[in-house]
């Protein structure tokens, strides 16, 4: 005997023929785990991950005594209502299963704090999610879901949403209302815009719109003061707002493929930027407030339209890795020789005829990539000086020491 009540035996002794299998005893419940724990009879942390279920027995809102059910990896596809009834449950794992809706009662599971429906085929979220006052992790990556609910404006205490993989056209005006998020994972959608509201999440320190369709980012966004992580890659965005210089903590900013030409002089005032990536835009000129970034320590630019670069790169002396392949170049301003800590550098793709010899004082360079220029010599100070070094598909480039070189050197 298993010394449960015995409304809870029955309910388990259920879920255990709907399974094929006994549930066992454990002694906690983590992610991945198969079994449960009791505490004075009751059922309060139930997994099962991976149990081969098709369906719960309906009276499973019976174990109303549950903290934590992990139900991911199942063949779920629908909830029974009574889960409403499992009002001390924290936290509620749905993640890669078949669902293709959530009961409008999980509203009533009001102690939920973690809410995991990743990988399902959920449409729609019900609008009395948010009623989930305590809910502060939501995740809803990869479903079909089209507009979240007004409600969801309404989970005061929610920190983290991911939405991430859905069919998203718009974030909801109500989502400035979530004051405490502090992640926001966005990515893969098909959003053209973002409310202004997005400016009223003055916690939010991570916000990731990778592939999107954007335009344009409202003014508002630089009210996001504590903002450290953007991702805005593969959207197209031509031009970024003023206000961007109210993002002082910002750490890493990726704009890689959109379609930007021209900068606000407020990016310059960003000197907590350690990883700023530009690559595959429109860049024709890289202006001289890049030198004031000084905090740099990663600077992507590859895939532009850059024919000349500012003297004011070599203020960067934090730079450990500088990518240029894919542009216009045919020279180096000689202040690329203060970056004593460089590490890697790539010159892929342009129009070098020669390599300066100040390359050899480069004393750090472990990587560097000529490969797809015009050289027809590299001295061999600088193939001794570099660990890793790429030069093929220089027509007519001889190796250090005279032999001609190939498709690869």
């Amino acid at each position: 005997m298993r010394g449960l009540i015995q409304r809870d035996e029955l309910i388990l002794a259920s879920i255990e023929a709907m399974a094929g299998r006994r549930v066992p005893t454990v002694r906690e419940v983590q992610v991945g785990t198969f079994g449960f724990t009791a505490r004075q009879g009751r059922v309060v942390e139930l997994g099962l991950r991976g149990a081969g279920l098709n369906a719960l027995p309906q009276e499973i809102g019976g174990l109303d005594a549950l903290r934590l059910l992990d139900l991911g990896e199942n063949r779920l596809t629908e909830l029974p209502e009574s889960v409403g009834r499992l009002r001390l449950c924290r936290m509620l794992n749905l993640s890669r299963n078949r669902l293709k809706s959530i009961p409008a009662a999980i509203g009533e599971m009001s102690a939920l704090t973690t809410l995991d429906a990743r990988n399902n085929d959920l449409a729609t979220l019900p609008d009395t999610t948010g009623s989930l006052a305590g809910l502060r992790e939501l995740y809803l990556y990869r479903n079909r879901i089209a507009t979240l609910p007004e409600g969801l404006g309404k989970l005061d205490n929610l920190m983290r949403l991911d939405v991430e993989a859905n069919s998203l056209t718009a974030l909801p005006r109500c989502i400035g209302s979530c004051r405490k998020l502090e992640k926001l994972w966005a990515g893969h959608n098909a959003l053209t815009m973002l409310p202004d509201s997005i400016g009223e999440l003055s916690a939010l320190t991570e916000l990731y719109l990778d592939d999107n369709a954007l335009q344009r980012l409202p003014e508002t966004v630089g009210r996001l003061s504590n903002l450290a992580v953007l991702n805005l890659r593969n959207n197209c965005i031509t031009e970024l707002p003023g206000s961007i210089d109210g993002w002082r903590r910002l750490t890493k900013l990726n704009l890689w493929r959109n379609r930007i030409s021209r900068f606000p002089d407020g990016l310059w005032e960003l000197t907590s930027l350690r990883v700023l990536n530009l690559r595959e835009n429109l860049l024709a000129a890289l202006p001289e407030g890049i030198g004031r970034l000084t905090s740099l320590e990663k600077l992507y630019l590859d895939g532009n339209q850059l024919s000349a670069l500012p003297g004011e790169l070599g203020c960067l002396q934090g730079l450990r890795a500088l990518k240029l392949g894919a542009n216009l170049l045919e020279t180096l301003p000689e202040s690329l020789l203060q970056l004593r800590g460089l590490e890697t550098l790539w010159l892929r793709g342009n129009r070098f005829t020669c390599i300066p010899a100040w390359f050899t004082q480069l004393a750090k360079l472990e990587e560097l990539d000529l490969s797809m220029n015009r050289l027809t010599e590299v001295s061999p100070e600088i193939a001794r000086s570099v660990r890793h070094l790429r030069m093929e598909r220089n027509h007519g480039l001889r190796r250090p020491g005279g032999a001609m070189c190939g498709q690869a050197c």
